[in-house]
């Protein structure tokens, strides 16, 4: 009974650990400092884009600085030219970005704890803006940004030589309240 006990603790300690490495969360009410929060925390995101008539959603990892404990509020993704978003961008880059606090700190966080990605204290934001190639003179800074939260993409462009940094010039931010900025 006692090993029970120790293990459990353990991993409540484990859990404890990782939904206090998260940076101090924001009022839901803060809508654009939630946001920022919110992607900040966020290693990726569903970005849907106009396809024709249709929309079509796929994951993409984002970072917004210079790793963990740097954000510069600036979007940035990496994408292959073979990809359907990739090239979807390249005829509109009119894009949706959405984000789920259910997917930082494992679940764990605000709201979240032990309750699904639905429940509405459990937060989500919405990005609408234009993504686009980032140009030639901030690539270095989008790349080191990129490899800062996702160190696995230095590799990337050695199996496919045609991954490019993109950005987000946000237009519109929703929260999960339907509130728009």
């Amino acid at each position: 009974a006692m090993a029970r006990i120790r293990v459990a603790a353990a991993a409540w300690g484990c859990l404890a650990g990782l939904a206090g490495a998260l940076h101090p969360r924001p009022d839901h009410e803060d809508v654009a400092s939630y946001a920022r929060w919110l992607v900040h925390e966020s290693d990726y995101a569903t970005v849907s884009t106009h396809h024709g008539q249709d929309v079509f959603g796929n994951i993409a990892s984002i970072s917004d600085g210079d790793g963990y404990e740097h954000s510069t509020g600036v979007i940035y993704t990496f994408l292959p030219g073979e990809d359907a978003t990739y090239q979807q961008l390249m005829k509109d880059n009119r894009v949706a970005l959405a984000f789920s606090e259910k997917a930082v700190g494992n679940g764990q966080s605000g709201g979240c704890f032990w309750s699904t990605a639905e429940s509405p204290p459990c937060g989500r934001v919405t990005i609408s803006g234009r993504l686009t190639m980032v140009p030639e003179e901030n690539k270095t800074q989008a790349l080191r940004y990129l490899y800062a939260r996702h160190p696995e993409m230095k590799g990337w462009n050695k199996a496919h030589a045609d991954f490019a940094p993109f950005w987000l010039a946000p237009e519109n931010i929703t929260d999960f309240l339907s509130t728009s900025l």
